[in-house]
């Protein structure tokens, strides 16, 4: 590949090969991997291009029925004083970049690095699509040599089609793609049209429900929750959305009653 560079005020381009470096009166030849001025005006300085690894993990915050994504990477250091450039590759939808160095958030997109500094980037998704990030990090600019590159998928916003579910899911430390949120998930897809009006109240009333069942330890009803949720997981799975449908009403209408928000109570049947 050719390595551009200049020396004595002139612009070369060097294709492979290898350079004399002085080292304490003796001359050892080391590939070119980044040729610049060195301190004694014409002699050519040899230094080495290190490697940034970063990998990620997934972190997640809600907010009433939304659970957003964020994906943290690790905090690699560089092995040597040097200028970081961060080049943004491709970017789409809603996503907050977070850069900190040495710990500290920083909004610039060139760093100032000593030996031992650690950099960690933070890519949080607020639109409900997923989206893929590209970054790369050169030394000194955007034409600099590439240290590191980052191929980021980041997984959109979700929001929970059950305020009564994702309590239950949360109290037992179920998954939140589980068989239970999912199933309630196709089940709105496909009988929620019919109960507009109602599903308006509904997310009202099941906060409602959420604090009396806290603030009453009455964890005991989580248990009457995930009872009626395990016969509807069934009903989906069977695309009995009728009986799906009825059975998650008599559930809500039951904890109405016991919270004292009124409807008629079905019973668990």
């Amino acid at each position: 590949m050719p390595i551009k560079f200049r020396y004595n005020n002139v612009d070369r381009t060097m294709i492979g090969g290898f350079v004399g470096i002085e080292s304490g009166g003796s001359v050892t030849n080391k590939p070119i991997v980044e040729v610049r001025v060195g301190a004694n005006g014409n002699k050519l300085a040899w230094s080495d291009l290190f490697t940034l690894n970063f990998s990620f993990s997934q972190s997640e915050s809600k907010s009433g029925r939304t659970t957003t994504y964020t994906q943290n990477s690790n905090s690699p250091s560089v092995p040597r004083a040097c200028t970081l450039y961060l080049e943004t590759v491709s970017q789409n939808g809603n996503i907050d970049r977070t850069v900190k160095i040495n710990g500290s958030t920083t909004s610039a997109t060139t760093f100032n690095m000593s030996a031992g500094d650690t950099i960690q980037i933070s890519l949080r998704n607020n639109s409900s699509s997923a989206y893929t990030v590209t970054l790369r990090l050169r030394l000194n600019d955007s034409n600099g040599a590439e240290v590191g590159y980052i191929n980021q998928a980041c997984r959109g916003t979700s929001t929970s089609s059950c305020y009564l579910t994702s309590a239950m899911v949360e109290y037992f430390n179920l998954e939140d793609d589980g068989v239970e949120l999912t199933a309630l998930r196709l089940l709105r897809a496909e009988r929620g049209e019919f109960y507009k009006a109602m599903l308006l109240n509904y997310y009202s009333d099941s906060e409602h429900i959420i604090r009396f069942i806290e603030d009453n330890k009455r964890y005991d009803l989580y248990d009457e929750i995930r009872a009626e949720v395990d016969k509807i997981v069934e009903y989906v799975a069977n695309e009995y959305w009728a009986v799906a449908e009825q059975t998650y009403l008599h559930l809500y209408f039951h904890m109405k009653n016991i919270t004292k928000l009124g409807g008629v109570d079905f019973g668990n049947n």
